[in-house]
C-alpha cells in the first residue's frame, strides 16, 4: 500500500479511508440489484452481514498497533 501511495501521491490514511469507505458500500449496492431482481432472501442476508462487517471493521481499529 506504502508504494501504491508514494505512485498516487496520496497519503496513507487517505488511501485507507478510501478502501474502507469503498468496501462498506459494496454490501448496498448489492443491495440495490437484488432488491431490483425480487430475491428477497439475499437481500436480508446482505443487510444484516452488512452491520456486521461494519462493526468488525470499526471496532478492528482500536486493535491496530500504534
Amino acid at each position: 500500500m506504502v508504494k501504491f501511495c508514494k505512485v498516487t501521491g496520496t497519503s496513507e490514511f487517505a488511501t485507507g479511508f478510501i478502501i474502507v469507505v469503498i468496501t462498506a458500500s459494496i454490501p448496498e449496492m448489492s443491495v440495490i440489484f437484488f432488491i431490483s431482481t425480487a430475491n428477497v432472501e439475499i437481500t436480508v442476508g446482505y443487510i444484516f452481514g452488512s452491520n456486521i462487517k461494519d462493526i468488525a471493521l470499526m471496532s478492528s481499529i482500536f486493535f491496530l498497533p500504534s
